[in-house]
């Protein structure tokens, strides 16, 4: 505990006053990693990542892209003493570690294709700008080939609905292939366990919008002259600041059925989870937050305990079940800020019900 109380504070310093020591913020972070100081104190270490980011108030991908860069360039510095070769030591580079990213993205998997660029890059041969040209480059390949492009903190989830699509049982997203429905195995025993049902970023999505069973302190009976609302929309744009481009919250819902003011609205912003992995490696969930009210990660009932071990404690659970029913496993405390940036969400939902 105290050598975590240590390392914390270490990098609140670094976090609050020299953001670009990125190397001093990689190896705090691998020491909380390889030691499991988290253990004591939170249910993994990305919910150590994600309380750390909140309590310094930075986008968590600061402090992924920090580690990235570092491990990435551990495994180069191990990769050249293979070889006979000696690289740059790690303090004495002076790589942004958004430059690392780029790198990861152009060369995928491809470790020598990674070592050419990093020695370039060290040597200054090789630019930012030159990496972003790359990587538009490789994109555009990777398109034309018809292979998806990389993507380093999990993949993008498209699940936009019309209401004829509503009895549309397929996946909407572009991870379809990973985890849509399967028919039974013609070779599995008859005794067999039939394999649990897979839902669908599309049906869960579906589930939020057709009841709101799960919006917590609801008032069931009808207010007088206060039109009771309960609005889901999906794949809203809010700009968070950690990239040029724009995030995209999950499902966001607008309601005032848990509200008794007059004319309050209260943002519940939602995070769809279905795959595991995804779950699991997703390193941007955090900036989210302030953007809503109440921010929760909804996932198929099969994921809740792996939900429990990333979420902060101020964010809610949600269990959709194969019936598309919604349980509250946790229920989202209100954010201590009423959501910084809430507004700006209702601005932009404000335009898309237009």
């Amino acid at each position: 505990m105290e050598e975590l109380n240590r390392i914390e504070e270490e990098l609140t310093g670094l976090l609050q006053h020299d953001k670009r020591s990125w190397v001093q913020i990689y190896r705090l972070m691998e020491e909380v990693d390889r030691g499991n100081l988290w253990s004591g104190d939170y249910p993994s270490y990305t919910a150590w990542v994600n309380a750390t980011a909140s309590k310094n108030r930075v986008h968590v991908s600061i402090l992924w892209s920090r580690k990235k860069a570092g491990k990435m360039y551990a495994d180069y510095e191990r990769r050249m003493e293979e070889q006979g070769k000696r690289a740059v030591p790690m303090e004495d580079v002076s790589i942004s570690p958004d430059n690392f990213v780029l790198i990861d993205k152009i060369a995928g998997s491809d470790s020598a294709l990674a070592d050419d660029l990093i020695d370039k890059s060290v040597d200054g041969v090789l630019t930012r700008k030159d990496l972003k040209e790359a990587w538009r480059t490789v994109k555009e390949d990777r398109k034309r080939s018809g292979e998806r492009p990389t993507r380093v903190n999990g993949s993008d989830k498209k699940f936009r609905i019309r209401p004829e699509e509503a009895s549309d049982q397929s996946d909407q997203g572009d991870e379809s292939a990973d985890r849509q429905q399967s028919g039974p195995d013609p070779s599995s025993s008859a005794t067999e366990a039939p394999a649990p049902i897979e839902l669908t970023a599309a049906q869960i999505v579906m589930a939020l919008s057709k009841s709101s069973s799960w919006v917590p302190g609801k008032v069931e009976e009808e207010r007088d002259f206060i039109p009771r609302k309960y609005r889901c929309l999906t794949e809203l744009a809010v700009k968070t600041g950690s990239s040029h481009h724009a995030r995209r919250l999950d499902v966001c819902v607008l309601e005032t059925l848990s509200v008794m003011e007059t004319g309050r609205v209260r943002v519940h912003g939602i995070e769809i989870k279905v795959s595991r992995h995804d779950l699991l490696s997703d390193h941007k969930m955090q900036e989210y937050v302030s953007f809503c009210d109440r921010f929760w990660i909804a996932v198929p009932d099969v994921l809740v305990a792996d939900a429990e071990s990333v979420a902060l404690p101020e964010w809610g659970i949600l269990a959709v079940h194969s019936d598309l029913t919604v349980e509250v496993i946790r229920a989202a405390g209100e954010e201590e800020t009423s959501g910084a940036f809430r507004d700006q969400t209702i601005e932009k939902a404000a335009v898309l019900m237009m």
